[in-house]
């Protein structure tokens, strides 16, 4: 049988993955004329499959009327990026 994949993991591992990611000091994100692999691998999957998985479970969380879950999905979010943007940013 093939196992149910939880997607609620599934969105905090690459949020946390892409927070971490982002984190980082540019110079790794940054090749000479365009993004490195690390950066690529961020703007290509992570961010896409995060923002797919978080719009895709607010609609089912919607439908259901879950909105404790929403609303802590939703400051998760918030929290994970911000973090890394004032990793990024404010500790240089």
């Amino acid at each position: 049988m093939i196992k149910k994949i939880n997607l609620d993991k599934t969105f905090l591992i690459a949020l946390i993955i892409s927070g971490i990611i982002y984190a980082l000091p540019s110079k790794m994100l940054i090749g000479v004329y365009s993004p490195s692999y690390i950066g690529w691998f961020l703007i290509v999957f992570l961010i896409p499959i995060v923002l797919i998985l978080f719009i895709w479970l607010s609609i089912l969380d919607l439908k259901q009327v879950r909105i404790n879950k929403l609303v802590m999905r939703f400051f998760t979010l918030i929290i994970v990026f911000g973090i890394s943007i004032s990793i990024k940013y404010f500790f240089k």
